[in-house]
Formats: structure tokens, sequence, C-alpha cells
């Protein structure tokens, strides 16, 4: 429980390596496009296509673009 300015402190300093980490993070980033029978009525395979074309263009090799079956 928090009970002072101090307790807050402490509890930022014990979790400042964690945060740092996370915003470190290189890991790939995933778009995923739901391509089930009601995506693909609302025009998944168009959204899959422009977000592949831009990620490319862009020359971006930390997203990866993913689908799912619904």
């Amino acid at each position: 429980m928090i009970k002072s300015l101090q307790d807050l402190q402490e509890i930022r300093d014990r979790l400042h390596d964690d945060i740092m980490l996370r915003k470190e993070d290189h890991a790939p980033k995933r778009i995923m496009v739901c391509m089930g029978e009601s995506g693909l009525r609302a025009g998944a395979r168009a959204v899959l296509a422009a977000f592949v074309e831009e990620v490319h263009k862009r020359g971006r090799t930390d997203v990866m673009v993913t689908q799912c079956g619904g």
C-alpha cells in the first residue's frame, strides 16, 4: 500500500528497469487482419493488401502483417 511519496518513489525505482526494457523492445510489430467471413465481407482483403503495400513501400523490416481465419 502506498502511504507516502517515498513509497511511490520506491515503486518507481523498482520498476524502472522493466519499463525501459519495454521501451527498447525491438521485436517485430504485428498487424493482424481478420480474414474470416465477416472480415472478408467488410473488405479485409483490401485492408490486408494496403498494409502489406505500405509496409513494403516504407521499407519497414520491424513490422509483420499477418492474417487470422476468423
